[in-house]
C-alpha cells in the first residue's frame, strides 16, 4: 500500500461529503477496531475529520462521528483540542463530548470532568455524564481518584453519582464524609439508590449530619426503603426530622414516613399535624404523607383534620380522600367526607368545598353518597349543582 492514496491526496478540504464518501469506503482492519490506512494517511484524513467535525452541517457531523473512532488514538488531542476552544458552537461541542465516550483515556476522562466544573449548558453536561457513563470501569478509577484534589472533587461525585453501579460505591462513601456539604449531599443522594446493609446504615448517620441538604437527602433515601421500616425502626429514625429546624428537610421527612405505610408513622404525622406549632405548608406534606397510609387509622386523621378551620388544608384532604382506590378504605374514606358534608362547620359551605366534596364522592362512587349529592344538586350555586349532577352521574353508571 503506497504511503499515501492519490485520492486521499486530491481530496477537497472543503468539500465535506466527499471526505465522507471517501472515509466510508476505506475497509476495516482485520480486528475491526480501525480503517485499514497507513500511519500517514491516518494523519491526513484526521485533520480532514476533524474540520468536517469542526464546520459540517449537522449530518456531517454525526457521519464523520461514526468515522473518528476508528482513526485511533492519535486524533484524541485534536478532540481535547476543540472542546478547551471556547470559539467553537455547542453543537461542535457536543459531538465532541459524545466521542469522548469512545476514549477510555485519562485524558478523555480530564477533559469530560472538567467540562462538568465550568459548564453551565445542560445539553454539554448531559453528554459529558454520558460519556463517563460509556468509558466505565476506567472513568471510575480515575473519578475515583479526582476526589482526592480538593479542586476536582466536587465534578468527579457529580459524575460518579450519575454513573450510578455498584462499583461507585467505596468512592462516593469517601465523597460521603468530605468535608463540603454540596459533596456530601452528592454522595448520599446517589449512594441512596443501592440497596446495600452498609449504605443503610451510612444513611442513617446522615439524619444527624450538620448540613440540611445532607439530611434531607438522607431522609430522601431512607423513605424509599419502606422495606426496612422494621428491621431499622425507620419511623423512629426518621421522627425528629419533621421537627428539623429547616423546613424543606421536615417536609421531605412527612412524605418519607407517609412511605413507611404503618401505624406507627401515622401517629407520628398526626401528632405534628394537630399541633398548632406547625406551619399550614408543612401540614400539607404531612396530608400527603397521611394519603400514602393504606389503613383506617390515617384516614381518620385526615377526617379529624377536615375541621381544622383551614380551607387549603381541608381542599387537600377532600381531594386526597376522593384518590382512595381500596375498596375497604373508599367506604371509609366516603363515610368521612358525608360527616364532613352534613357538618354545620362554616367551613364545609364554602362554594369551592363544596364543589370539591362533590367531585371526590363521585370519584369514590359510593351509592351511600347519592342522599348528600342530590342535595347538593339543588344548591344555591351553579358550580355546586353541576359539580353534584356529575356525580350523580357517575354513580348512576358504576350502578349500571
Amino acid at each position: 500500500m503506497p504511503s499515501i492514496n492519490p485520492q486521499l491526496e486530491q481530496l477537497d478540504a472543503d468539500n465535506y461529503s466527499l471526505i465522507l464518501q471517501f472515509c466510508q469506503q476505506i475497509p476495516l482492519s482485520r480486528d475491526k477496531k480501525s480503517l485499514a490506512i497507513s500511519e500517514k494517511e491516518q494523519v491526513k484524513l484526521s485533520k480532514l475529520a476533524i474540520k468536517v467535525l469542526e464546520k459540517g452541517e449537522f449530518q456531517e457531523k454525526w457521519e464523520i462521528s461514526k468515522i473518528i473512532p476508528l482513526l485511533g488514538q492519535k486524533i484524541l488531542q485534536s478532540l481535547i483540542d476543540l472542546v478547551e476552544d471556547e470559539t467553537q458552537t455547542i453543537e461542535t461541542t457536543w459531538f465532541v463530548l459524545r466521542l469522548l465516550g469512545k476514549f477510555p483515556t485519562t485524558s478523555a476522562v480530564l477533559t469530560l470532568v472538567s467540562v462538568l466544573k465550568k459548564n453551565s449548558e445542560p445539553e454539554l453536561t448531559a453528554i459529558a455524564v454520558k460519556s463517563l457513563s460509556q468509558i466505565g470501569t476506567r472513568a471510575i478509577a480515575d473519578l475515583a481518584r479526582l476526589i482526592q484534589n480538593s479542586d476536582d472533587c466536587l465534578a468527579a461525585v457529580q459524575a460518579l453519582a450519575c454513573i450510578r453501579t455498584v462499583k461507585t460505591i467505596p468512592a462516593l462513601i469517601q465523597a460521603s464524609n468530605y468535608r463540603q456539604a454540596q459533596i456530601r449531599a452528592i454522595a448520599i443522594e446517589a449512594l441512596g439508590s443501592f440497596h446495600k446493609p452498609e449504605i443503610v446504615a451510612l444513611l442513617i448517620s446522615s439524619l444527624q449530619d450538620t448540613s440540611s441538604i445532607v439530611r434531607k437527602e438522607a431522609v430522601i433515601a431512607l423513605g424509599m426503603r419502606w422495606d426496612l421500616a422494621e428491621q431499622y425502626d425507620l419511623v423512629s429514625k426518621i421522627q425528629p426530622l419533621l421537627y428539623d429546624l429547616n423546613l424543606e428537610v421536615c417536609k421531605v421527612a412527612a412524605i418519607a414516613l407517609g412511605r413507611m405505610n404503618n401505624e406507627q408513622a401515622a401517629e407520628v404525622l398526626a401528632e405534628a399535624l394537630f399541633s398548632t406549632y406547625t406551619p399550614i405548608s408543612l401540614k400539607k406534606s404531612i396530608i400527603k404523607g397521611l394519603s400514602w397510609i393504606k389503613n383506617k387509622q390515617a384516614l381518620e386523621y385526615l377526617g379529624r383534620a377536615l375541621f381544622l378551620n383551614d380551607s387549603s388544608l381541608c381542599l387537600q384532604i377532600i381531594r386526597v380522600l376522593g384518590q382512595e382506590t381500596i375498596s375497604d378504605l373508599s367506604s371509609n374514606a366516603t363515610q368521612i367526607l358525608l360527616n364532613f358534608g352534613n357538618s354545620s362547620t362554616q367551613i364545609s359551605q364554602q362554594t369551592q368545598i363544596k364543589q370539591s366534596l362533590a367531585m371526590s364522592l363521585g370519584e369514590l362512587k359510593q351509592t351511600s353518597a347519592v342522599a348528600t349529592l342530590e342535595k347538593l344538586s339543588l344548591d344555591a350555586e351553579k358550580s355546586v349543582r353541576l359539580h353534584a349532577i356529575a356525580a350523580l352521574k357517575k354513580l348512576t353508571l358504576q350502578a349500571d
